[in-house]
This record gives structure tokens, C-alpha cells and sequence, in this order.
């Protein structure tokens, strides 16, 4: 099992080696309310190839949205 450090390593180096052609390329994030989503995002958005989408888990109010929107 990976740590949370590792894991997002391995995601940025995934988004900037591989290439995923005509596939959509999704990522998902840790729940908000773990703390750990905002790492994340720094994480997955300072890569050299963006995903086309972020997966938000457990989303419990529009404020969830609103915050990574931010």
C-alpha cells in the first residue's frame, strides 16, 4: 500500500510520462474533510498534463464544490 506522499508522486509523474490518447484521463482526490484533498489538488494542477476531470468523493454540499472550485 502506498502513502498518501508516494501515491501523489506516482500520479504526478503518471500525468507528465504517459500517454493516454484519446482516453478521457480522470483523477481522484481525497475526501475534503480528511485534510488531504488541498495536497492533492496542488499535486495533480502542477503537472506539465492536466486531467480532464477531478473526481470530488463523498461530496456532502455545494460548499465542497464551491471549495475546490476555489
Amino acid at each position: 500500500m502506498y502513502d498518501q506522499e508516494e501515491a501523489r508522486n506516482m500520479i504526478h509523474s503518471i500525468l507528465g510520462k504517459l500517454d493516454f490518447g484519446s482516453s478521457e484521463l480522470c483523477v481522484r482526490i481525497n475526501s475534503i474533510t480528511t485534510g488531504l484533498a488541498e495536497e492533492d489538488l496542488n499535486v495533480i494542477l502542477s503537472g506539465d498534463i492536466l486531467p480532464d476531470t477531478i473526481v470530488l468523493p463523498k461530496v456532502e454540499m455545494p460548499a465542497d464544490i464551491a471549495w475546490v472550485r476555489k
